[in-house]
């Protein structure tokens, strides 16, 4: 049996009225859209999200390639969205990254919809 799961990536540019808010951060079990911001937007070290930062196997959030920065990035979302189960994540962390984040220019502030995701998040067995 064999399992695949496909990522349908909606994501958009964030202006520079939205990366000046302040980020809070997704509380366990909350649903929101996803905000990227790279380091040039903020005052802290590296890149800044609103998803929580649980699961480290890199520095720091990035994306716009494959990468350790990109999979963390993955990690923490798909941990976040499937409800804290990290199996779940790291089985689809690449697929994550190769489908939605290493599409997303590099230095572009973004937000990927909580709905793609969760929509995303539709198993197919064979």
């Amino acid at each position: 049996m064999d399992t695949n799961i496909q990522f349908i990536p909606f994501f958009r540019a964030l202006s520079e009225l939205e990366c000046e808010k302040p980020i809070q951060v997704l509380l366990e079990g909350e649903l929101g859209d996803v905000i990227l911001r790279p380091s040039a937007w903020s005052q802290e070290k590296g890149n800044v999200s609103n998803v929580p930062y649980r699961l480290k196997d890199a520095w720091w959030f990035e994306w716009g390639y494959s990468g350790g920065g990109p999979r963390d990035a993955a990690l923490n979302i798909l941990f976040h969205f499937a409800g804290g189960d990290e199996h779940f994540a790291r089985e689809f962390t690449l697929d994550f990254v190769e489908e939605v984040l290493a599409k997303i220019p590099n230095r572009m502030a973004a937000s990927i919809c909580h709905k793609s995701i969760l929509s995303s998040l539709v198993l197919v067995v064979d």
